[in-house]
């Protein structure tokens, strides 16, 4: 289960941001994740930090920021691999208009990325650094 939610550090990236909303659950101290029960004994605001699902993660980012985490996913043929690949695009919009595109590569071997998770990962991890360099 614990897949399903951002990481500590990227969760800690949406505090700084402003991220406020309702969650299933939070990293206690230390990328500790918790339950509801828990948080409602200890609740103290440098003690803990929302645990956003990825896709509400996403949701955030397009609602408050106006940016769409877009991903792409093709047929990737190879001598050794026959598999999905993916490609990552954060577009900003300034009201309804696009602002910018941004391509993000793997930062592993600076191309494309060959699982889901990762690409949404590092989709996000660029949203989140447009978003810092605005402030």
């Amino acid at each position: 289960m614990e897949k399903e939610f951002v990481t500590y550090e990227i969760a800690l990236k949406l505090k700084e941001l402003g991220f406020d909303k309702e969650c299933l659950m939070w990293y206690c101290h230390e990328n500790n994740l918790t339950d509801d029960l828990i948080f409602k004994q200890y609740k103290e605001e440098d003690y803990f930090c929302n645990a956003p699902l990825w896709q509400q993660a996403i949701d955030w980012l397009m609602r408050v920021h106006n940016m769409d985490i877009e991903i792409t996913r093709y047929r990737y043929y190879d001598t050794f691999i026959n598999s999905w690949t993916y490609n990552v695009f954060v577009k900003v919009f300034n009201e309804s208009e696009l602002d910018k595109t941004y391509f993000v590569r793997n930062t592993l071997n600076n191309t494309i990325f060959t699982s889901y998770e990762e690409a949404r990962e590092e989709g996000i991890i660029k949203a989140i650094e447009i978003c810092q360099q605005k402030i």
